[in-house]
C-alpha cells in the first residue's frame, strides 16, 4: 500500500473510531441523565462523559514537546479520564441497580459503555500518532533538472591517461585525477612494458 492510500485509510479509520466515541458518549450521557429529577441534576450527571470526550479530543491534537511536558500532559489527561470514568461508572451502576438489574449486572453494565470509550480513546491516540508520523515523513519534491544531474553518468568512460585515475567528480561525472606518486610510477612502467 502506498503512502497516500495508507494515510487515506488511517483517516477513514479515525473517523470510524470517532463515531464509536460519540456513540459511547451519547449512551453514557443518556444513562447518566436518565434518573435526574431536574435539569441541574442532569447537567451534573452528564458532565463526566463530556469531560472524558473533551480529553479524548484534546490529547491527540497537542504536539509532543519536551519529555516533562509530555509526561505532565499524559498525567493530567489520565487524572481527568480516571475521575470522569469513575464518576460515570458509579452513576451508571446505581442507575442500572435502581432499574432492576442484579448487583453483578449493575456493576458490569457500565463497563460496556465506558470500556468502549476507553478502547476508542487508545485507538484515536495510536491512529493520530501514525498519521502524524506519515505526514512528517513526506518525500521532498526534487526539481527535474536536479534529478537528472544527480543520476550517475551513463556516458562511456575513456581510460585514464598515464599517471591518472578515473574518479567521480562534481555531480557524479567521471573525471581524470592524478594518481599518488608511488602508483603513478608503477602504472607508467606497465604502460611502457606493454608497448
Amino acid at each position: 500500500m502506498n503512502r497516500t492510500a495508507h494515510l487515506a485509510k488511517l483517516r477513514a479509520d479515525r473517523r470510524l473510531v470517532r463515531g464509536f466515541v460519540v456513540l459511547g458518549v451519547l449512551a453514557s450521557l443518556g444513562a447518566n441523565a436518565i434518573d435526574s429529577a431536574t435539569a441541574l441534576n442532569a447537567a451534573v450527571a452528564m458532565w463526566p462523559p463530556v469531560a472524558l470526550l473533551s480529553v479524548l479530543e484534546i490529547l491527540p491534537r497537542i504536539p509532543i514537546g519536551r519529555w516533562y511536558s509530555t509526561l505532565g500532559r499524559v498525567a493530567a489527561t489520565l487524572a481527568v479520564a480516571a475521575a470522569a470514568g469513575w464518576l460515570s461508572y458509579s452513576h451508571m451502576a446505581s442507575v442500572a441497580a435502581s432499574h432492576g438489574e442484579s448487583a453483578l449486572n449493575a456493576r458490569i453494565w457500565p463497563i460496556s459503555i465506558d470500556g468502549l470509550m476507553a478502547v476508542a480513546a487508545i485507538a484515536l491516540v495510536e491512529i493520530g500518532a501514525r498519521i502524524r508520523t506519515l505526514e512528517s515523513t513526506q518525500p521532498v519534491p526534487v526539481h527535474p533538472v536536479a534529478a537528472v544531474l544527480a543520476e550517475p553518468s551513463i556516458a562511456p568512460v575513456s581510460p585514464a591517461p598515464v599517471g591518472m585515475r578515473m574518479a567521480p567528480g562534481p555531480l557524479g561525472i567521471m573525471t581524470a585525477k592524478p594518481l599518488p606518486p608511488a602508483r603513478r610510477d608503477v602504472r607508467a612502467m606497465r604502460v611502457l612494458s606493454q608497448s
